[in-house]
């Protein structure tokens, strides 16, 4: 039964264009910004961001554009259908975060959490929608973070009453 399997998913993995998989195709977070918007981004993986691409990251953290083709984290059971891309944008600053310092929470394929979800730990668990206010908040958050004391071992969020689900 595994060789039938094999043998009918070699097919598929050879069918897939290299840019469908490989999280280093993308080469400006405006070009992943943009095909997020147009929903054309269909990578599996975060790309490879570092702590240079985070200034231009901060600059879409207030954009509330909804996105719905982006890449998720597969080994989450919840399914996130939606969210904006400025909270999308700071997710991926979580990610090259908890990448330089080698966060035990870091998920293979870079994901610094279940969903690029923030939820407010004061709250009753709650729908996963998008929230104005959860982004306009943690948006202040990174800003001051990255301006005053951009350490990787801080957490952008500590003072604040949200974190990534």
């Amino acid at each position: 039964m595994k060789l039938k399997f094999l043998l009918l998913l070699i097919p598929v993995l050879l069918s897939c264009k290299k840019d469908q998989v490989d999280k280093g195709t993308v080469k400006s977070v405006k070009e992943f910004a943009e095909m997020l918007k147009q929903g054309s981004y269909k990578g599996f993986l975060l790309p490879e961001f570092d702590a240079e691409d985070i200034p231009e990251l901060l600059k879409y953290s207030n954009d509330t554009s909804i996105i719905t083709q982006f890449p998720r984290n597969s080994i989450s059971s919840a399914w996130v259908s939606e969210v904006y891309l400025g909270t999308y944008m700071l997710w991926n600053i979580e990610s090259i975060r908890a990448r330089s310092i080698k966060s035990e929470l870091l998920s293979p394929g870079g994901f610094p959490s279940r969903n690029p979800y923030l939820r407010d730990k004061t709250a009753q668990p709650s729908p996963l929608k998008p929230s104005v206010e959860a982004q306009s908040v943690a948006s202040a958050a990174y800003y001051s973070w990255w301006h005053k004391n951009p350490s990787m071992d801080s957490d952008p969020l500590a003072g604040t009453h949200y974190e990534w689900w």
